[in-house]
């Protein structure tokens, strides 16, 4: 079973798309060529158009990694020697949402996962602007489709409870914190001297390969996590999730995603089968997948500008 990941097309307005923009985008994937020089050529193959969704193969090609010695142990340089990888996607026309494979990728001196993604939404950007839809920036932007909570929401809930009695914080490793001048990033109010020793506590912290944290308050003592050091580590790294109780009494949890993932079965061979589009469809429940992305796409409109440290009400 390959397992795949479902993505938000963050920059591409999916309202704006019609049916003749689809059938452009399926025409020139289907009939475009390799791009690039031998040895990282890359390109789409069998690419079809059913149930309102365009799916396919992305191919690309690399350098395999060798190793060879003489016949006195000395190794020798490899003959050059290159292959490609495939990754399964499937773009669904209602939503602009991407499904995406994602795999090990072994033995390449010169390509693994991230690179291959990557050539993937850049072909995939010129591509959808060849076929008139707009792209905003230099390159198509990708965000899980099961995230629930976006960073400025969780730290309003962090800091806007009336106590926090659990919070998880990730991606602390190689944060930078923020200049203790900053007013922004007011921590210790009406102590100002105890702004840099704090911020030099946490730079510290980061330094010593920290990168994760999941701190609770004591329930017995009614205690609470709004304290400098959490929430300057929840300014610098991403909270995952955050739980507490609002000025009523009332708990409240929420957290960053879950991952929206689909295990499906493909053929040992690069080629789409019948009947696995109508599989995909079914599985994905199509109905709770379109509103959770209309509740998504509106709650970026509201928060797509705002400061996490001065528009929190």
């Amino acid at each position: 079973m390959a397992k795949t990941y479902l993505y938000d097309t963050i920059n591409v307005v999916s309202s704006a798309i019609d049916e003749d923009n689809w059938e452009k985008l399926f025409d020139n994937m289907s009939k475009s060529g390799w791009y690039g020089t031998e040895g990282q050529r890359k390109g789409f193959m069998h690419v079809v158009r059913d149930r309102g969704i365009i799916a396919g193969y992305f191919a690309n090609e690399g350098r395999k990694k060798a190793i060879l010695y003489d016949n006195n142990k000395e190794q020798l340089d490899p003959p050059l020697y290159y292959s490609f990888e495939h990754l399964f996607f499937a773009i669904f026309e209602d939503t602009a949402q991407i499904l995406l494979q994602s795999r090990n990728i072994y033995d390449y001196a010169d390509l693994g996962l991230p690179e291959i993604r990557n050539n993937l939404k850049q072909l995939l950007t010129d591509l959808f602007r060849l076929s008139g839809i707009y792209v905003v920036g230099n390159v198509l932007q990708l965000e899980s489709a099961g995230i629930i909570y976006s960073q400025e929401q969780l730290y309003s809930t962090f800091v806007t409870l009336a106590r926090v009695s659990e919070l998880r914080i990730s991606d602390l490793y190689g944060a930078s914190p923020p200049s203790p001048d900053d007013p922004q990033y007011k921590l210790y109010n009406p102590k100002d001297e105890w702004e840099s020793i704090i911020w030099g506590v946490v730079a510290d912290t980061l330094e010593s390969g920290l990168d994760s944290v999941t701190m609770s308050s004591l329930e017995s003592m009614e205690g609470t996590l709004q304290a400098p050091i959490p929430k300057a580590l929840a300014a610098v790294g991403s909270i995952q999730t955050v739980k507490g109780y609002d000025s009523q009494g009332r708990l409240i949890y929420r957290q960053h995603s879950e991952e929206a993932e689909l295990e499906i079965e493909l053929p040992i061979h690069p080629e789409i089968v019948p009947d696995l589009l109508e599989r995909i469809m079914d599985n994905f429940e199509t109905r709770g997948r379109v509103e959770s992305w209309q509740d998504r796409q509106k709650r970026r409109e509201e928060h797509q500008d705002r400061n996490i440290f001065t528009d929190l009400d």
